[in-house]
Formats: C-alpha cells, sequence, structure tokens
C-alpha cells in the first residue's frame, strides 16, 4: 500500500481494497526528494506529513504493523522491493498534484508495465481507474523484476 498525499485510515479506499486481497502488506510512504524540493513545496508541508505518518504509525502499533517511510524516489525503491518481495499489487491513490508527481506516476505505471511485459512469467497485471484511485497489480517470482531491472 502505497501512502501519498492521504494521510489517513479511515475512508481510504485503496487501503480498504488492499485490505479485500487477504495478501500480506507492505505499508510504504516516500519523502521524494523531486518532490520535497519543487518550487511549490513547503517545510510546513512536510513537517504536517511527518506528523501525521507518526500519528499513523501509533495507531499502527497495536497491530504489529507499521509504515516504511522511504527518503528516495519511488521507483528506485520500488526496484529493490521487487528484488526482495514478490510484490503482486500496488494500491494507491491517482493523486492531484503538480507535474513532477503527475509525471511519476506516469513513469511508475510505465515501470511495472515494462517489468509486466519483460518480466520472466509475470502471471498478471491489472490497470484500473476510477475518479479517486488507481490500482496497478503485479504477480512476480521473487527475483524476477531484479533480474530484469539489472
Amino acid at each position: 500500500m502505497w501512502f501519498k498525499r492521504d494521510l489517513r485510515f479511515t475512508d481510504h479506499e485503496p487501503l480498504f481494497m488492499a485490505q479485500q486481497e487477504n495478501i500480506p502488506l507492505l505499508l510504504v510512504y516516500f519523502f521524494e526528494p523531486s518532490i520535497m524540493t519543487c518550487d511549490d513545496a513547503d517545510v510546513r508541508h512536510w513537517r504536517f506529513v511527518y506528523e501525521s505518518l507518526k500519528e499513523m504509525q501509533s495507531k499502527l502499533k497495536s497491530f504489529a504493523a507499521q509504515i516504511y517511510y522511504f527518503h528516495n524516489q519511488v521507483q528506485t525503491v520500488f526496484e529493490h522491493l521487487c528484488s526482495l518481495y514478490e510484490v503482486q499489487t500496488v494500491f494507491s491513490h491517482q493523486e492531484i498534484g503538480n507535474k513532477v508527481t503527475f509525471d511519476r506516476d506516469i513513469a511508475m505505471q510505465f515501470f511495472l508495465m515494462i517489468i509486466k511485459f519483460f518480466g520472466n512469467n509475470l502471471s498478471s497485471m491489472v490497470l484500473s481507474e476510477s475518479c479517486d484511485q488507481n490500482k496497478i497489480g503485479i504477480s512476480a517470482g521473487k527475483k524476477q523484476c531484479a533480474q530484469f531491472l539489472k
């Protein structure tokens, strides 16, 4: 589950959909340098994001779960995650942001499609959009993503 701007647990459609899949979930948030340095970025916003994530973390303690934070570009981290885990599906909201986040989301869709096309026995990929959520699904072997990316 890739958290973007919607940092809450209630009334969160992609999180609900992820829970319905009955698969192990990895909760992630990215402090992306390319977004943090945009002209429309502000330290107050990033402080709010950090405080929101801390609050979410405290709520997850009782479930022995956590959100993993990364200070890196999304695709770089997903390349690494694909080398460690069998990534089946990536759930997230379709972000309404600036051109950088729009381009990032397009690049991530392309990245996941490339893995699907060249991914050595990737078995399924589902693209579906509604007005407020984006679901990109992948089923792959544990090391298959990394093999393509090397």
